[in-house]
């Protein structure tokens, strides 16, 4: 299971333009970080709200290993709490499906 610190979604439409995530809590590195690749690109399969036919983010990191768990950041414009809540939801939904628990949340978060 994976669980989102609070204010997540909130950090994503304050931060666009250059939003980190994190996942935290997590036992196992190669397989965290295989599962935040996949996540990380799941976000590009989501519409951008104002060009429909363009993916949500225009460009997003390599996954790194962080002092916390493995992290990426991603570039997308014009987000709002529905295009926040469609990024939490692919993410949980590739990391959980890849068997990884942990916390989705982003490196400044206590």
């Amino acid at each position: 299971m994976v669980d989102v610190a609070e204010g997540f979604e909130g950090y994503v439409v304050a931060s666009a333009g250059a939003t980190h995530v994190e996942l935290r809590d997590v036992t196992s590195t190669s397989a965290t970080v295989e599962a935040l690749r996949a996540a990380r690109d799941a976000l590009f399969e989501l519409p951008h709200p104002e060009e429909p036919g363009e993916p949500l983010p225009s460009y997003a990191s390599d996954v790194v290993v962080g002092d916390r768990g493995p992290t990426f950041w991603f570039d997308a414009a014009d987000l709002g709490p529905d295009e926040a809540r469609a990024i939490t939801l692919a993410l949980v939904r590739v990391i959980e499906a890849r068997g990884i628990s942990g916390t989705l949340s982003w490196p400044e978060a206590p």
